[in-house]
């Protein structure tokens, strides 16, 4: 296995430093932040406030031009506390039906076929993933393998689900009712009632402000290490995987002499070099994308690998001529589609309902519509348009539809040849398996 032991060792100290530290971290958050969540919105002078008793929160008075509605008090707060006004009625922790229910996330867009698909993705085209296999198939026996599966994922839901509870805390610190939000001046929403400075532009670098800002120093710097280590995790067995495959199954293949058994180990320590600068180069290049990346990975494994994968395990004889042209319809499939769907960048499946409505560009320099001034001065949307055009980003379907193209290809191709006999239009020797005896001179190869 290489370095794999290493790899394992290194696991180990790297996911107990990790775990610990992001736990820690993630427990101070829920236990001592200001708030779990953003409140209702406070508001700044002008604001009319939804209903009374969100009113009277902030000791609203009654408003002017509105009639039997509260306002911002300006005597008591103006200068002092004031925000966007982002949050009539306060954020949550958790939103229900939100897997569910495109609607679940109103006034906002749900991207729920993205999330869907993110999860089989995540879930399926890893268990084609060459890291993943080789911890595997390093384990001593078969019911290590499976309880190492088993523990690896309860831990992912012990760290990964508390960890879920710190988007609102963020949100409320750095979230687009915060001293630190920033709008693009250049958008109208209807929904929101703003013919101006709609989008509120989120800072990607929100959690980290929060860890070395909010947190205690050493516990946010401790969290920090935790998300570090686990990157390191994912990348040296990701390297390892990369360099022993390319070294026993291309490298051994090289005319001459120069590969052998005795040295067959050196060669895949050296080939882990050129991955290791491949993966610094796309980190340093794309560094706000790795994560995307990531299950970009999984999605092409997903589409041409997880169903041979599976056929192997679970289908008598299953036939090799369809595993190989399953794996090409898929992947095929795959790259027709992310080319071919429409995909406007923003992940949101083109639902109907003004929801899922992009931003328009500023319709008018009147004021909002929940503002306390005289109609005349209100944004009226009938009469100052607000164009907009509907969110259109089908990504998730091509990670959906390609495993299934995978696997129609494989059971039609192998039922048709267990019927009729073989169907190929490749030597029947491409597709034996071969089974090296490294105990022997390397090219002493006997057939399965």
């Amino acid at each position: 296995c290489g370095g794999l032991f290493s790899v394992a060792y290194t696991d180990v100290i790297q996911s107990a430093v990790g775990m610990t530290g992001c736990l820690a971290a993630v427990y101070w958050i829920i236990t001592n932040a200001e708030e779990k969540a953003p409140p209702p919105s406070i508001g700044s002078p002008g604001y009319v406030y939804p209903n009374e008793a969100i009113a009277k929160m902030y000791d609203g008075v009654p408003c002017t031009n509105v009639a039997d509605s509260w306002c911002y008090n300006a005597a008591k707060w103006d200068g002092v506390k004031s925000d966007a006004g982002a949050y009539p009625y306060g954020d949550k922790v958790i939103y229900d039906k939100t897997m569910s229910d495109p609607q679940a996330l109103t006034p906002f867009p749900n991207a729920i076929l993205f999330n869907w698909a993110t999860i089989f993705v995540l879930g399926f085209g890893n268990l084609a993933a060459l890291d993943f296999q080789a911890r595997c198939l390093a384990a001593k026996t078969p019911k290590t393998a499976q309880i190492g599966c088993i523990v690896a994922g309860l831990l992912t839901f012990i760290v990964g689900i508390p960890f879920a509870y710190t988007g609102a805390a963020t949100r409320y610190y750095y979230g687009p009712d915060s001293p630190h939000a920033s709008f693009e001046a250049d958008t109208c929403s209807p929904i929101l009632g703003l013919p101006t400075r709609a989008k509120w532009n989120p800072d990607p670098n929100a959690f980290i402000y929060m860890l070395t800002h909010v947190v205690p120093k050493g516990l946010g710097g401790w969290c920090l290490l935790g998300i570090v280590a686990a990157s390191m995790s994912t990348c040296d067995g990701a390297i390892l995987a990369l360099g022993t495959v390319f070294s026993h199954n291309i490298v051994r293949h090289f005319p001459g002499e120069m590969v052998k058994s005795n040295n067959l180990l050196r060669w895949a320590r050296i080939s882990t070099i050129p991955f290791a600068f491949i993966a610094m180069g796309i980190a340093a290049a794309e560094s706000d994308t790795t994560g995307y990346l990531l299950v970009v990975a999984f999605d092409v494994a997903l589409a041409g690998a997880v169903v041979p994968l599976f056929a192997a395990f679970y289908v008598k004889d299953p036939s090799p001529n369809a595993a190989f042209w399953s794996i090409f319809a898929g992947s095929l499939c795959r790259v027709i589609l992310e080319f071919s769907l429409k995909k406007d960048g923003n992940l949101i499946y083109p639902y109907g309902g003004d929801e899922f409505l992009d931003y328009g560009t500023a319709a008018t320099d009147l004021f909002p519509t929940f503002f306390d001034k005289p109609q005349a001065d209100l944004w009226d949307p009938s009469v100052q348009e607000c164009k907009q055009t509907r969110l259109e980003d089908w990504t998730g379907v091509d990670s959906l539809v390609s495993p299934a193209v995978s696997l129609l290809v494989f059971t039609i191709l192998h039922v048709v040849e267990k019927t009729c006999g073989a169907v190929s239009c490749f030597p029947k020797s491409w597709f034996t398996p071969l089974e090296k005896n490294f105990d022997d001179d390397d090219a002493n190869v006997e057939m399965k």
